[in-house]
């Protein structure tokens, strides 16, 4: 008998926190930075509030970390597509359920999207994927977030980020890419 995959959805999870080269609060303060000048009707109209953001040299050896991470297990390229994306969750702050999918430019929409957690607070956050399995409906399979873990899924899988329940605030990195 032969079997025949017609799709596959993946979830790949890395730990950054080894990686003496990445030096998270440099991330944190250039994120943070990105916000503070953010105009305030820019903050008001921002229905996910994502902050689109220039890179510094540690968010770019998180980048290749991620690229040279998937080129090993998959042999396949990423390029990061659009922008860089910050995400800044004070507490009881997360998202809404999402995906990174344009239905009007799928051409360009992203194949993954990949999150770096820059900071996080003591207590349990999670990313919650919510999917259908053929007859199973309305599935999830939740991710426990930490400082220095980076997450990548497929761009057409709905997500959300759980209530952050620390004082802490929660500082992620969102890069969205296309396989070449």
């Amino acid at each position: 008998m032969k079997e025949i995959n017609l799709t596959k959805t993946s979830i790949y999870i890395d730990d950054l926190k080894k990686s003496s080269f990445i030096k998270n609060r440099e991330i944190k303060k250039h994120i943070l930075s990105q916000f503070k000048y953010k105009p305030e009707i820019l903050s008001n109209l921002n229905y996910y509030k994502d902050v689109f953001i220039t890179l510094n040299q540690h968010m770019c050896w998180v980048m290749d970390h991620m690229h040279d991470y998937y080129q090993l297990h998959s042999k396949k390229t990423l390029v990061p597509l659009g922008n860089i994306i910050g995400s800044v969750h004070d507490q009881y702050e997360g998202t809404i359920l999402r995906n990174h999918i344009n239905p009007y430019n799928l051409y360009n929409s992203p194949d993954y999207t990949y999150m770096y957690v820059v900071q996080k607070g003591p207590l349990e956050d999670y990313i919650i994927f919510e999917y259908d399995n053929h007859v199973k409906k309305n599935e999830s399979y939740k991710i426990p977030l930490e400082t220095g873990k980076f997450i990548m899924w497929n761009s057409s899988l709905n997500y959300y980020i759980t209530t952050n329940k620390n004082y802490k605030s929660r500082i992620i990195m969102l890069v969205n890419c296309q396989i070449k």
